[in-house]
């Protein structure tokens, strides 16, 4: 029995790496200076990042794509973009897509040349570098339900939200807000834009507007819907 075990093992032990070997298929890869950046996985999904610099590998991890994210034109949902305005370049990789809201992580360059996750980042969406200006813009989207006391009629409020940081030192700090909420039991909308007081830790009063359905229709909301 012993043996019958240990030989099971080993074969589930050979299987394993045969199937982690398959699971690092170069999917994707491009020069970034002296650097060459993978993603790696299999059968179409990504599962590893790979950074090498002049044949020796530098770094590697194990990231957790969704089959969502397919192949995006190829890259697998990779960027290489400086996020944090440091004069390095940072990989973005997409985690999950669900219509046009994409997941993001972030790994940014470190001074010895490895890469470490971004917290402040991680789990955001929509991601846009704003280097003129040295701002990260992301992306959000609620959907919840509510219910009228006085009817007891449930309703559904979507809120879109787009928000404007900037860094200061290691941290992320939000400077502007601007969210469109559609009010189910209205059927109204309002668009909203507050900025925020970083010395009071709280966002300001928002200027909002409301608009009809019809009047939504004429709005092009380009600084809410920056990624479109």
């Amino acid at each position: 029995m012993k043996r019958l075990i240990c030989l099971l093992f080993s074969l589930l032990l050979a299987a394993g790496l045969l199937f982690g070997c398959a699971k690092k298929e170069v999917l994707y890869s491009f020069t970034d200076g002296e650097r060459v950046i993978s993603v790696l996985g299999g059968s179409g999904r990504a599962n590893y990042l790979s950074v090498t610099e002049n044949g020796r590998d530098i770094w590697q991890t194990r990231i957790r794509a969704d089959r969502t994210v397919g192949s995006r034109g190829g890259t697998y949902g990779l960027r290489v973009e400086d996020v944090n305005f440091d004069g390095r370049n940072d990989l973005i990789i997409a985690l999950t897509v669900t219509d046009d809201i994409t997941t993001e992580q972030v790994y940014l360059q470190q001074s010895d040349g490895s890469y470490r996750l971004n917290t402040e980042l991680d789990g955001k969406c929509n991601l846009s570098v704003d280097a003129r200006q040295e701002l990260i813009l992301a992306f959000d989207r609620t959907d919840i339900t509510e219910r009228d006391a006085g009817t007891d009629r449930t309703y559904h409020v979507k809120t879109d939200t787009a928000t404007a940081y900037s860094w200061q030192g290691a941290a992320l700090i939000p400077r502007r807000r601007v969210s469109l909420t559609y009010y189910g039991g209205s059927g109204l909308y309002c668009y909203s834009v507050a900025d925020y007081d970083a010395s009071a830790g709280a966002w300001k009063t928002p200027d909002d507007r409301w608009f009809s359905p019809d009047e939504v229709e004429q709005q092009s909301f380009e600084g809410l819907y920056y990624f479109r």
